[in-house]
C-alpha cells in the first residue's frame, strides 16, 4: 500500500465532499456527478468534443490495465475526473 495517514485521508476526503464530487459514507466514500455535467458535453464545440471522444478513448484504454486487487494512485485534473465514475465496479485500492 502506499505511505499515507488515515489524517491526511480524512482531510482529503473532507475536502472532495465540500467540493461537492463525494458524499462520505461509512467506510468510504461515493462520487457524485455533477449535474450539469451532461448539459455541458452538448455544448461543446466540434474541437472541444473532439477532445472530449479523445478522452473518452484514452479513459477506456487506462481502465483496462486497471485490474481487481491493484492499488491505484490517483492524482488531480480532468481525465482523472472522468475515470473515477468508471471504477465503481473495480475492486481496487486507492
Amino acid at each position: 500500500m502506499i505511505n499515507v495517514s488515515d489524517v491526511i485521508i480524512r482531510q482529503d476526503l473532507n475536502y472532495l465532499e465540500q467540493q461537492g464530487y463525494l458524499k462520505r459514507s461509512f467506510g468510504g466514500a461515493i462520487y457524485l456527478q455533477p449535474k450539469d455535467s451532461f448539459d455541458k458535453s452538448h455544448q461543446k464545440s466540434n474541437y472541444e468534443a473532439k477532445n472530449f471522444f479523445s478522452d473518452i478513448s484514452f479513459i477506456m484504454r487506462c481502465l483496462s490495465f486497471i485490474n481487481d486487487g491493484d492499488t491505484v494512485c490517483l492524482l488531480n485534473g480532468k481525465i482523472t475526473r472522468k475515470l473515477i465514475p468508471n471504477l465503481y465496479n473495480k475492486k481496487i485500492s486507492l
